[in-house]
């Protein structure tokens, strides 16, 4: 450093020149310049920027360098030595739109220092900043670093045997630094002490240049026991305990990036204790929640003498110990939703210790949407950009629909009858031509059905029509827009047949004759219409061989159809069925029911023309069935929810494919029919449940 104020001085005499002579003579005059800094000439308006000079120059564009800067091509290089500096400047426009400025430096600095300044002219000073190792962006003040003829001066410093390659100069008139990203690994997880642990962040990274110091937290108690330059460092553990040792890496600009390795120390010839959090697979509820848990089946190892003697705990996952007791209980209140990593601290008489965790999560309490005698089926749908659904009240014989008053459903509307006199079974709810619309099956008489409201909101409906009246018909109806057209895919239970129909108008206002799709065998079950791209098709059951069936129409209205392709016939597979895009940009994808090792699978196409198909993959595990599968995409990746007939379940997959999966959640006790839909960017879902002859239809915001 004690060459540096003379270079600077040096710096600041050329700058000073230049502003008021040719760049080359008044390189040659400031070099030959001593002069004392208090006694500093003021900084002359010289010559005007004009159109002559760029905003983004080449290293090599120097205004003027020492004999130690040499360039080759568009790189510029210092290279000092001891006791002779090299330096380089360069000339750019002051502008005040301009208030950056990206230097693309790299320097070593094995012996040395690498400086960066600017010509500052409000003081008549260089301005020395922060040294240079990776490059830095500086930024800028007109008021200070603009020359009165409007340009500016930004200069490198190599001292003591350190060198700098400097290939580009760009003024910005704007900057956001990328964070570096954090990665930290040890030789060991861990051992008796003392334990000496070698930490290695060399994984870590900065996508605009490079890490210029790791801060170490050894004991992981939020305060950094040392800084080094180097990404390797050995630490001894002298004491038994578990420790979260954590390294900050930080860029150039001061942004920070952490990663975390947990390192166990345990006391010589003792075994660890054992963390458990009792019932750790359901917790949670509805907020305000109030767990109650506790760590009864932790254990101190089976050392002789030994016990637990300190129970800590995290209710947030935040790695603060919020409690700490000699008592395995434990209660907290959640007033907020949320998901919630609750952590366990457990240390036994020898000073040993153990972690456990558990997910907590607090949804908002589910609404109830109506209630009356026995209830059975229901669906929801986005009508007019407020959650509506529809139910089946088999005491009173009627279809009811119920709109909310409010995009993210928090209040609700009256009631409105769809469709009375009848005995509805499985319906389907979709907006056909700017209205709801229902598909269902009469009970009463077989048939197949279907009514439209006259009002875009569901306030008023039509008359019922009854499109198929052919034997017992019209089970389980998968009502989709296809082609422009309300069309309808069905079971006819008298025939074994599945049929399809589709209408003549938008609205579903007069029907054709409906077609028989597949006949071979009792098929026709669980079957989901999709309209895929420019055509339909249907998954669908094969009930008499327990196989998943597939097909597909062959034009765009479903007036031709191909072959049925068996897409699963390992043991009783799609007992239920439900197809969709796994998103905009993802597979075709069916969920499906496995009968034989009870749970749910998948199979997915990525080819659109569906000439090959995925293996079939495990999704969830549902010890009673999983039934009545419903779908949405959820911030963009697939989400569903089903029953089991005791409880309703949610999972959602990590990404867009649908490879992998979320353990399933509980969300409620309703032991019918479920519905799924995307609500305020939420999962949301509506559930029945009758319970001693009173029905209650829910409806609940969950993720």
């Amino acid at each position: 450093m004690k060459a540096l104020p003379l270079i600077l001085l040096v710096l600041l005499c050329l700058a000073c020149v230049a502003c008021s002579a040719e760049p080359g003579e008044g390189a040659q005059q400031a070099m030959g310049t001593a002069a004392d800094p208090a006694g500093l000439p003021d900084l002359p308006a010289g010559r005007r920027a004009g159109g002559l000079l760029s905003t983004e120059l080449d290293g090599s564009q120097t205004f003027s360098r020492s004999p130690l800067a040499s360039a080759d091509g568009s790189l510029l290089t210092l290279s000092s030595a001891e006791g002779e500096l090299a330096w380089a400047i360069w000339e750019l426009p002051a502008q005040d739109e301009l208030r950056y400025l990206d230097f693309d430096l790299s320097a070593s600095v094995a012996a040395g220092e690498v400086h960066l300044a600017l010509a500052d002219f409000s003081s008549g000073r260089w301005e020395l900043l922060a040294p240079g190792g990776t490059g830095a962006v500086l930024q800028l003040d007109p008021l200070r670093h603009s020359s009165p003829g409007g340009l500016m001066y930004a200069a490198a410093l190599a001292s003591g045997g350190a060198s700098a390659d400097i290939s580009r100069l760009k003024l910005l008139a704007f900057h956001s630094n990328a964070a570096p990203s954090a990665d930290l690994q040890a030789d060991i997880a861990g051992g008796d002490a003392p334990l000496a642990v070698q930490f290695d962040a060399s994984g870590s990274a900065d996508p605009e240049g490079g890490i210029e110091r790791y801060l170490w937290d050894f004991e992981g108690d939020g305060g950094f026991e040392l800084t080094t330059f180097e990404p390797v460092f050995s630490h001894v553990y002298q004491l038994p305990g578990i420790f979260n040792a954590t390294v900050a890496v930080e860029d150039s600009e001061g942004e920070r990036a952490s990663a975390s390795v947990e390192i166990n120390v345990t006391l010589p010839g003792n075994n660890p204790p054992e963390a458990v959090i009792s019932d750790s697979i359901s917790l949670g509820g509805f907020a305000p929640y109030t767990l109650n848990t506790d760590a009864d089946n932790s254990n101190a190892g089976g050392d002789p003498g030994d016990s637990i003697v300190l129970y800590e705990w995290d209710f947030n996952g935040d790695g603060s110990w919020d409690s700490s007791s000699q008592q395995p209980q434990v209660q907290h209140l959640y007033p907020y939703i949320g998901d919630f990593t609750l952590g366990l601290r457990v240390t036994d008489s020898a000073g040993n210790q153990a972690l456990d965790s558990s997910k907590v999560r607090v949804s908002v309490a589910p609404q109830t949407v109506a209630t009356s005698g026995q209830l059975n089926s229901v669906e929801l749908a986005m009508v007019q950009g407020n959650p509506a659904l529809v139910y089946a009240d088999n005491d009173q014989n009627m279809l009811i629909y119920i709109r909310a008053l409010d995009p993210l459903g928090q209040t609700w509307g009256a009631q409105v009858t769809a469709a009375g006199g009848v005995e509805p079974g499985d319906i389907d709810l979709e907006v056909v031509n700017g209205v709801p619309a229902i598909s269902f099956c009469n009970l009463s008489s077989f048939d197949l059905n279907y009514v439209r409201a006259t009002t875009s909101t569901g306030s008023v409906w039509a008359a019922p029509l009854t499109l198929d009246s052919t034997g017992q018909t019209g089970y389980r109806p998968s009502l989709r827009v296809i082609n422009g057209r309300p069309a309808i895919a069905y079971l006819s239970l008298s025939s074994d047949e599945l049929r399809y129909i589709r209408s003549n108008d938008a609205s579903g206002l007069a029907w054709p004759a409906h077609q028989v799709l597949d006949s071979d065998g009792l098929v026709g079950l669980n079957q989901c219409l999709f309209p895929l791209g420019d055509r339909p098709v249907i998954s669908y059951t094969h009930q008499t061989d327990q196989d998943l069936l597939f097909i597909e129409a062959t034009d765009a209205d479903g007036s031709a159809w191909g072959s049925r392709q068996v897409l699963d016939s390992v043991g009783a597979v799609g007992g239920d069925s439900h197809i969709f895009l796994a998103s905009e940009s993802g597979p075709l994808l069916i969920v499906y029911e496995d009968e034989t090792d009870p749970g749910m699978k998948k199979i997915s196409s990525n080819n659109p023309l569906l000439l090959n198909w995925n293996q079939p993959q495990r999704v969830a595990e549902a010890s009673f069935g999983a039934n009545e599968i419903s779908s949405a995409i959820v911030n963009g990746t697939p989400a569903l929810v089903f029953n089991d007939g005791q409880l309703i379940y949610y999972l959602h997959s990590f990404d867009t494919f649908a490879n992998s999966w979320s353990e399933t959640a509980e969300i409620g006790s309703e032991d019918s029919i479920s519905s799924l839909l995307v609500c305020g960017g939420d999962a949301s879902i509506a559930g029945v449940d009758t319970f001693f002859g009173v029905g209650t239809v829910s409806f609940l915001r969950w993720d």
